[in-house]
Parts: structure tokens; sequence; C-alpha cells
């Protein structure tokens, strides 16, 4: 900012000036005009947040809850949390209904946690609308209901929440709570997709792999998987190792491939697991390693892939296999 002065923010902050106090917050917490204090920021925080403000309070929570720059403490958390939601803090309620749905900081409560989510999202805040969804759809707090949970994924989705949309594309697809709608399923899909949700991404890929409610297109596949791998989302790096092996949508490359199973094995993604085994025993990417194959084949059955483990016993000697693997 143009104006910012730091020692007339200090002076007023010390006199508690809520507003001056935020600001020091916010640009110590960001390196804005000052060098980046983590410690200073939470200070400030902290100090508005005890006078009674209701932004500080909440920031204050979130950042004990998720850790940022200061050790995570989620009973911190639902102390400001709750401060903050007793002033009517609709974010604030909808965190602290994640805390007692999941327990985090609390013992799980799903009937609080229902009534929190409930009603933030009735005075229209849309990831709280997105989690009473979820609560409908899978019975936290109440009776499973789907298509009181299709409406308040619709209501959330409506307002461009990109996990809302993602949710309720899931609904169109497999027709739950909704009649089956491919067509609106990957359009859903697509919105949220292109706001970066990486969930979201790999399933309008995988609606382009299979070619379900729009044609089937490799190419389209591959770059929305990039996409979701990028970020870190190990089904889409397990899929890219896929597509990469296979040369769909991509030209064939056995080195990436077998990066990308590493990548997807270093989050214990059971298929990436497998197929890593299955670069390991070929010699496909990496060096042909027999042992390291019967390694990845175990981890990938202890994570639940049967096939794996029909790998392994074949690799023990029953009979042979095919080289493929699977998406």
């Amino acid at each position: 900012m143009a104006n910012f002065n730091l020692n007339e923010l200090l002076k007023k902050a010390e006199n508690n000036d809520s507003d001056a106090m935020l600001e020091l917050a916010e640009a110590y917490k960001k390196g804005k005009n000052v060098e980046r204090n983590i410690n200073q920021s939470v200070y400030w925080y902290t100090r508005c947040a005890m006078i009674g403000n209701v932004v500080a309070q909440r920031n204050l929570g979130k950042a004990y809850f998720l850790g940022n720059g200061i050790s995570q403490d989620y009973s911190k958390a639902i102390i400001w949390l709750t401060k903050a939601t007793e002033k009517g803090d609709l974010e604030s309620k909808n965190f602290l209904g994640i805390c007692y749905r999941d327990g985090y900081g609390v013992l799980v409560d799903l009937i609080f946690a229902f009534k929190c989510f409930k009603e933030a999202a009735e005075a229209g805040y849309a990831p709280a609308q997105n989690n009473l969804g979820l609560c409908y759809d899978y019975g936290y707090g109440v009776d499973k209901n789907s298509e009181e949970a299709v409406k308040w994924y619709q209501m959330a989705a409506n307002a461009d929440y990109a996990p809302a949309q993602y949710n309720l594309a899931i609904c169109c697809e497999t027709g739950n709570g909704v009649d089956y709608d491919y067509d609106a399923a990957v359009a859903w899909y697509k919105k949220a997709a292109d706001q970066g949700y990486a969930k979201a991404q790999c399933s309008l890929a995988n609606s382009y792999y299979y070619g379900i409610g729009v044609k089937q297109d490799y190419e389209e596949a591959f770059k929305y998987y990039k996409l979701a791998a990028d970020q870190g989302y190990a089904p889409a790096q397990n899929n890219v190792g896929y597509c990469y092996k296979h040369g769909e949508g991509v030209k064939k490359d056995y080195r990436a491939a077998s990066s990308w199973f590493k990548l997807a094995s270093n989050q214990n993604n059971a298929s990436a697991l497998k197929n890593l085994g299955l670069c390991y025993e070929f010699g496909q990417g990496v060096e042909k390693n027999i042992e390291k194959a019967k390694e990845y084949y175990m981890l990938a059955y202890n994570l639940g892939n049967e096939e794996a483990k029909e790998y392994l016993d074949k690799l023990n000697g029953v009979e042979t296999k095919s080289e493929w693997g699977e998406l």
C-alpha cells in the first residue's frame, strides 16, 4: 500500500485499534511492506482476537487448525473458532462443523456438526452448503437423503463452489438423488476442473478416456490427468504414468511412466504400486529387478489391490502374464 506507515500502524495497534492490528497481522503474514514474520502475525491476530474482533478470531482459529507458520493446535483452533461462531461468522461456523465431524480437537459429534453446517448453509455460505450435502449424502448427523444432498450441492455449485460442482457431477454420473445424466456430469466436472479442482480434473479426464458423456479423446484425457497430477493428486499421477506407458494421448515413454508411477506410489496409491512393480518386472523405464517387482506387488496387495497378489503369485512360478497393467 502506498500509504503504509509501519510506525503509525504500530502506534495505533498498541492503542488497541483493531483495524491497525489486522493490517499488521496480514502484513507480517504475507510479507507485504514488511519482512515476513509469522510470529508477529500471530501476535497481532491474538491481540486483536482478545478484544473481540471476529475476523482476527476466525483467522487465528484457522491458523491453529492448519498449522500455518505455527504449531498445529486443534484445541486452540476450537476455542477461537467457537468465539467467532458465537458472533455469527459463517466461515468459522463451517470450520467448527468440520472439527466436530472429523474429531479435530474435540470428540466427534455429528449432530452438532450437522447443526453448524445447516445454520451456515441456510445463511447462504457455499462451503457449508456443500458440507450439508455431504451430511445428507452419507448420513452424518441426519438420516441419509440423496435428494436433499443434491439440493444443497446444487445451491453451492450454482455459487461456483468447485467441490460442490464435483459432488453434483458424481450424483449426475451415478444417479444418486437425481436421474442419470452423463452430459450434466461432464458439464459440472468441467466447471470444477476449470477452477483447478484436481479431483474434478481427474474425473473429467476419465470421461474423455472412456468416452462417457463425451467423445473418447485420449489427448484431452491426458491433458486433464496431467493438470491434476501436477497438483500432486495421486490417482491422476498414476493415470499419467499409464498414458505414457501405453502412448495414449501422449508419445510412449517408459521412463516418464515409471517416474509418474513412483510419484503416486509415494502416496501409497495401490494401482501405482502395482504398475511400478510391472515396470521393474519387465524393465520398462527402470532397470529390471524382480525382487523390487515383488516388493511393489506386495505393497499394492497390502493396500487392497488383488491383481497385484495374482502377479506376485505368478512371479513365484505359477504362470506368465501380460505386461500391461491398468489405469
